[in-house]
């Protein structure tokens, strides 16, 4: 669904700006744009998995979560408390 308040004048100083994004990119690189992929011949392709997990989540902060939890425990007692 189009917006309303989009004239066709924005439109197409978009599409230019774009076209001229592309032209741009094609002039600083094209040289090397087509090249081919590069596949090593000493070392194997690491497998998906692997890749992968280098973008797994960790803990970068050791105890922090077990911190949180205590703070949360506590919080909880003294509501407790508070309440009686």
């Amino acid at each position: 669904m189009r917006n309303e308040n989009v004239s066709k004048e924005n439109v197409t100083q978009v599409s230019g700006k774009l076209q001229k994004s592309v032209i741009e990119v094609q002039q600083k690189y094209g040289d090397i744009l087509n090249l081919p992929h590069h596949v090593s011949e000493t070392h194997p392709s690491m497998p998906i998995a692997d890749r992968a997990a280098q973008f797994a989540p960790f803990a970068a902060l050791t105890g922090y979560k077990e911190a949180i939890e205590e703070t949360e425990r506590l919080a909880e007692k003294k509501i407790e408390r508070e309440c009686e």
